[in-house]
């Protein structure tokens, strides 16, 4: 489940971050970025169903490296899914020390998935699920369970504020270096 932005319309404004120094056009892209990244994550946690408050803890926002440089800039948004334990002034919220912010099911939750009894063991994986996740629909021993997204509709709500909040980002750094530069 991938989304993306793809801004156009703003020829004049890469040629003139083309201009600057390698370093700072990266760094205005990257905290631009970030910015409207931010938007989006701020709406997914009031979106995020609430039972414990785990889930809405565990949205994040991070910078993928590997797909980011040369003026292109990814970020991931979404649920922690790893044991991830809160150190104090890590920024999670209001959590105790030592606490899990690992919300695994977040996808779950999104997307929907099956649901079985207690004690009838793992669904089959492989070859032959879907038939075998069919007839066990059929004989009532497992049911579907329908997502309730949080994220896309987070996304979608959000993409024209966070476009805004990328620009707002943009001039304020474009701003510092031309005072800084003279």
């Amino acid at each position: 489940m991938d989304f993306a932005i793809k801004l156009q319309g703003f020829e004049g404004l890469a040629k003139g971050l083309a201009d600057l120094p390698d370093n700072i056009n990266r760094n205005a892209l990257s905290a631009a970025v970030r910015a409207g990244a931010a938007v989006v994550r701020d709406e997914a946690r009031l979106e995020a169903p609430v039972r414990s408050g785990k889930l809405k803890r565990s949205i994040w926002v991070k910078r993928i490296r590997e797909l980011s440089g040369n003026g292109r800039e990814t970020f991931f948004i979404g649920a922690r899914s790893a044991k991830n334990w809160r150190v104090e002034g890590s920024g999670f919220g209001k959590v105790k020390a030592g606490s899990s912010v690992d919300a695994y099911y977040g996808k779950w939750v999104e997307l929907g998935h099956f649901s079985r009894p207690a004690g009838r063991g793992q669904l089959p994986r492989g070859k032959g699920r879907a038939s075998a996740i069919q007839g066990m629909l059929k004989a009532g021993t497992v049911h579907w369970i329908a997502g309730r997204p949080f994220l896309v509709p987070a996304f979608r709500m959000k993409t024209s504020a966070a476009t805004e909040a990328m620009a707002a980002k943009l001039r304020e750094r474009l701003e510092r270096f031309r005072v800084q530069g003279k």
